[in-house]
């Protein structure tokens, strides 16, 4: 993934992955956030499967969601970290606006305990382990966070 951030003209070490975010604050013992059930499974997730995740709330999101790479034009909050360039890196778009990346997720699709329907990414730049890394996001999921309905959609690069 740092790769590809490099590739795509984003210094990973300024625009840090979220995982990796997560994992360097686990090397410097500063321990995680502890948010809800939804929003800690998934940063276990980023932390185990050494991927990006976002658990955002379904029903903050409007009409389709389309993957793209971010433009200067974006204006974008990142959950505790402010405003962020987002130009060049991944982003998820509703007919609003961006509101998810591999960096950070926005407050406006953020899980709260209101929230009754989870949409998860695990941002994968490669297809390794996939179907482990699947199998643990829904086993998680529905241990800890009651997760039932579960429909798995495949998001394909569109040509």
């Amino acid at each position: 993934a740092r790769d590809s951030y490099k590739k795509l003209g984003k210094d990973p070490s300024r625009y840090r992955l979220a995982c990796e975010s997560l994992l360097r604050r686990l090397s410097k013992k500063m321990g995680l956030y502890y948010i809800n059930n939804m929003v800690d499974i998934g940063n276990i997730l980023s932390i185990e499967l050494n991927r990006s995740t976002a658990v955002l709330d379904y029903d903050k999101i409007e009409g389709d969601v389309l993957i793209r790479l971010g433009k200067e034009s974006d204006i974008y909050y990142g959950i505790g970290r402010g405003l962020i360039n987002v130009s060049n890196i991944p982003v998820y778009v509703d007919e609003n606006s961006p509101f998810g990346s591999t960096t950070s997720d926005t407050l406006r699709t953020s899980v709260t305990l209101e929230t009754k329907k989870v949409l998860l990414f695990v941002v994968c730049f490669s297809e390794m382990n996939i179907n482990e890394h699947k199998a643990l996001a829904i086993d998680l999921f529905k241990k800890y966070c009651n997760a039932s309905n579960i429909v798995e959609i495949t998001v394909d690069k569109e040509i």
